[in-house]
């Protein structure tokens, strides 16, 4: 594993800000998710260098970064949510005064630029003036400094804030193409975003780890649900509604939608949403499409999130 936190904790004063957190990261791209103020800014910060921690253990790409703090700033690549540019320069200009302050050595700054440009998708745009640029392009400019010298471990703080939707697309394969080969870390608290562009998440709330695994076996942790509408042709029957009649399945309402009608149904798993149409069909009635009611991402969030103050335990798969 390329990031490994361990009972992490860090505090202002009297006030917790991130408590006893440990997860485990590789290759690919991590989400670090949550409401404001559950700590995923202080815990990156923390692992990008700019703050301590009361306790814990941390390790980005094998290295322990309180005991060697210059190979381990070496591990690593952050991009804070606003990069202080020098809006005068030029954009190669700029990376070859970041590759000198992060000592990368004087032979190998040349080529740690051009790879660099090469990934950020700026090579069209290296001889360009910082502040002539896009935010979508300065985004890109961000990124090729957190790149520089190669570090296994890239830390992005909500990479895509501000960006149009068509930048937005852009930079995520950026960022999922800088995946392949190593760690990134990135804070957003954009759910839709979160679900296109991670292959995991940890979700933080109060301080604490709520929730950290697949993105996928979030929305299917225990204790989730899914509510969904279900839309049938009546085939001019006029018996009413169909009743839904299923264990692990409630019909929450019907209404009456053209020449057929859309059902409401609450069921405690997607096999169980399956057998409710295989249960229609086998009674006549023609499914013509089953759609969420809600992001079933957002969903799995908001109950992440809501029962990390409850008596029960964290929501994990």
């Amino acid at each position: 594993m390329l990031v490994s936190v361990s009972h992490l904790t860090k505090s202002y004063g009297s006030r917790l800000a991130v408590r006893d957190v440990s997860f485990r990261a590789g290759c690919g791209v991590t989400g670090v998710l949550g409401p404001n103020g559950a700590g995923k800014s202080t815990l990156l910060r923390c692992l990008a260098g700019l703050a301590g921690w009361d306790s814990g253990e941390v390790e980005l790409g094998g290295v322990d970064p309180a005991r060697r703090v210059a190979h381990g700033r070496r591990k690593i690549g952050f991009m804070p949510e606003r990069v202080a540019f020098p809006l005068e320069m030029r954009v190669e200009r700029y990376l070859r005064f970041v590759a000198e302050m992060k000592r990368i050595p004087a032979r190998q700054r040349t080529g740690a630029v051009e790879t660099a440009l090469g990934r950020a998708g700026l090579d069209g745009a290296r001889s360009r003036i910082i502040g002539n640029l896009s935010k979508g392009y300065r985004q890109r400019v961000g990124l090729a400094q957190a790149l520089l010298g190669d570090p296994p471990v890239l830390i992005l703080d909500e990479p895509s804030a501000g960006l149009d939707p068509l930048n937005v697309t852009e930079f995520r394969a950026v960022i999922r193409d800088c995946a392949r080969d190593r760690a990134v870390l990135v804070s957003t608290h954009m759910l839709p975003e979160a679900r296109l562009l991670c292959d995991r998440v940890v979700v933080m709330s109060a301080g604490t780890v709520v929730y950290d695994g697949p993105t996928a076996e979030m929305v299917g942790a225990k204790g989730g649900r899914r509510t969904v509408w279900v839309r049938v042709d009546d085939g001019r029957r006029a018996d009413g509604p169909p009743r839904v009649d299923r264990p692990g399945a409630t019909q929450l309402g019907a209404s009456r939608t053209g020449d057929g009608w859309t059902l409401v149904v609450d069921a405690d798993r997607d096999t169980t949403v399956g057998a409710v149409v295989a249960d229609l069909v086998g009674a006549g009635w023609s499914v013509h499409g089953v759609e969420p009611t809600t992001d079933a991402v957002e969903d799995a969030f908001r109950r992440a999130v809501l029962g990390a103050g409850s008596d029960g335990p964290a929501v994990r798969p």
